[in-house]
């Protein structure tokens, strides 16, 4: 049995195991609107008559095929969800050690599966991607981010291929068909044009050279073509409204400079991942942290682009991370800050950056030490990333049912009137009125204007009166 099936049989048994509690966990938050009671998903004749006016069509129509299998069960709509992931991630070991074995600098570290294998193992396991895997809404990220990969994957295969032979144009137009598939599920495969473009200006693949670019524009007019056809979708132009009501553009990318170096803080600190992260909303550049947040990022910009030649795979992983953040958490309003969820793409460059890094260091020693210093950093990673794996299990814990959903984000976010308004719906439900209650009037008090709360407290406050009669 070669290394590399050794490996990917590692890597999917270890997620497996990591996610195997995910089964037991129920719909959540808006699970239930958007999947079981759109009507356009009861079936393939309602899903056809509406798809036209449909924005995420191939993510509602795996929707719609789990409704027709599964029911109300949820135990089968996650099933979908964790084969994405475990696809990724597999996707992701090929990349690395296809594309990685192509560069100028490195290729040792990528053949000894050091790098992919390291990389491709934190991915699958940092509990960081449980909002994508375990909230079954989720699947819209994982299921673009697949795709996403997949068309990287088969453009590196036509891209070591004859050029204009057969096994060329299959992948070649494979690449193409899975980037619109990924266009299909979410927006957010809108920076796979970019990250191609920075794979061949970062790594220097052999090959390629002067036909790189030639290849790389059917992407970019694939793109094009996506950013038009959104620009006349009535869904689209809605939601492009709505949005820039949400917050001015400026505030928002303050907000969001902001909101990304918190998000960098839950890589390293797992304990603090929440469903609905309660973040300020920041309006002049001088407002603190948005100083040290700004130098921070452009601190990892500069490092990038200083890195290049020298740490290609570090340099690329930061500029990965910093590329698929554009689409979610820069200039575009969003109504939330930080969706957990928006870092699942953008995380495999904080995995790459770490473990290259790691490997550069460590490749800097004289032979014997490297040897030695290799083994105790694997070591030192695959027992990260078995603590990695025991906060996922932990953290699906919380997806167990609503009252344990919203009970975690409340007491993460106590000072957000949201959370304590769905603990108390979520309370009224399990049939508990007088947490429900409380939970309602600290709601009001920390957002006297919103009507959800005011509503469900009367609602609530009647049936109490009643049952008291």
């Amino acid at each position: 049995m070669t290394s590399a099936r050794i490996a990917t049989m590692v890597l999917v048994a270890a997620t497996i195991l990591a996610y195997v509690n995910c089964f037991g966990t129920g719909f959540q938050f808006d699970d239930r609107a958007t999947i079981l009671e759109d009507p356009r998903l009861s079936g393939l004749s309602a899903f056809a008559a509406e798809s036209g006016q449909m924005i995420r069509p191939l993510l509602k129509l795996s929707f719609v095929v789990d409704r027709e299998f599964y029911g109300q069960s949820p135990a089968g709509y996650h099933l979908l969800n964790l084969l994405l992931h475990c696809g990724s991630g597999l996707l992701l070991f090929v990349i690395l050690r296809r594309a990685g074995s192509r560069v100028s600098c490195q290729p040792s570290a990528v053949r000894s599966f050091t790098i992919p294998f390291l990389a491709a193992l934190l991915f699958l396991l940092h509990p960081i991607q449980t909002e994508t895997v375990t909230y079954i809404s989720g699947r819209a990220t994982g299921m673009a981010a697949f795709f996403s990969l997949l068309s990287l994957y088969l453009f590196f295969r036509a891209a070591d291929a004859p050029f204009r032979g057969r096994r060329f144009t299959v992948n070649y137009a494979g690449a193409l068909v899975s980037f619109v598939l990924a266009l299909l599920s979410k927006e957010i495969a809108f920076v796979l044009p970019g990250l191609l473009l920075l794979w061949h200006a970062a790594l220097r693949p052999a090959g390629l050279k002067a036909r790189a670019f030639y290849l790389h524009a059917p992407f970019w007019a694939v793109l094009f073509l996506g950013l038009i056809a959104a620009a006349f979708h009535p869904r689209y132009s809605f939601l492009a409204q709505a949005s820039l009501e949400t917050r001015p553009v400026y505030t928002n990318l303050l907000t969001q400079i902001n909101a990304v170096c918190h998000a960098l803080t839950l890589f390293f600190l797992p304990g603090r991942l929440n469903f609905d992260h309660d973040l300020p909303v920041l309006t002049s550049v001088t407002q603190w942290p948005v100083p040290v947040c700004l130098a921070l990022l452009l601190g990892m910009l500069g490092t990038a682009l200083l890195n290049l030649k020298r740490l290609p795979l570090f340099a690329y992983g930061l500029l990965w991370f910093l590329v698929c953040l554009l689409p979610t958490n820069s200039f575009i309003p969003r109504y939330d800050i930080l969706s957990e969820r928006n870092l699942y793409l953008p995380s495999i460059g904080i995995f790459l950056a770490v473990v290259s890094l790691l490997e550069a260091i460590v490749s800097k020693l004289t032979s014997a030490r490297a040897a030695l210093a290799r083994a105790l950093v694997t070591s030192i990673c695959i027992l990260a990333a078995a603590g990695l794996a025991i906060a996922t299990v932990d953290r699906n814990r919380v997806y167990f049912d609503q009252v344990t959903f919203w009970s975690d984000a409340a007491r993460k976010s106590p000072k957000k009137a949201r959370t304590h308004n769905n603990l108390g719906f979520a309370l009224y439900e399990a049939g508990d009125l007088d947490r429900a209650l409380r939970e309602f009037r600290t709601a009001l008090l920390l957002d006297p204007q919103s009507t959800s709360a005011s509503e469900n407290l009367r609602r609530v406050w009647k049936i109490k009166q009643t049952a008291g009669r």
